[in-house]
């Protein structure tokens, strides 16, 4: 009798704590949303670009753009020094968030863009995006500034 009673309340007390905590799914975008835009606003520097799996030779122009993403939502790729093309000029748009998608819309004077990344790791100090299309799998990797 006294073994069916503690197994019955340790039982309780095991499904009560896990019961009790968040799962990943709840607390996930909240972290995302903190460590993507830091304390309102926060940008972040082109580091490295893979194409399957194999490093690729990052275009001047593109090292030294910042991304920043705003707690509003708000996104602004600032093209800094170096045109990738012609007349070149800021993208500005927003951001969402979708499970461990990250989408971003934006424009500038010439072209509109959208886009869908999969989040692959996002701390404080790395933020790595991963985007599929046309048989290639590009890896993105940005730190903050």
């Amino acid at each position: 009798m006294n073994y069916s009673y503690t197994f019955f309340v340790l039982s309780t007390a095991v499904f009560l704590c896990l019961g009790c905590h968040p799962t990943q799914m709840e607390v996930g975008p909240i972290i995302i949303k903190e460590e993507l835009t830091g304390n309102g606003s926060k940008k972040w520097k082109l580091k490295a670009k893979s194409v399957n799996g194999q490093l690729k030779e990052t275009n001047p122009c593109e090292m030294d753009d910042i991304e920043i993403f705003a707690a509003d939502k708000s996104y602004l790729k600032q093209v800094n020094g170096v045109q990738c093309y012609e007349n070149e000029s800021n993208f500005e748009g927003y951001w969402s968030m979708h499970d461990d998608r990250l989408l971003v819309t934006a424009s500038n004077n010439i072209y509109y863009d959208l886009k869908e990344y999969k989040i692959i790791e996002i701390t404080e100090n790395l933020l790595v995006l991963e985007l599929e299309g046309m048989n290639e799998k590009i890896t993105i990797s940005y730190s903050p500034i």
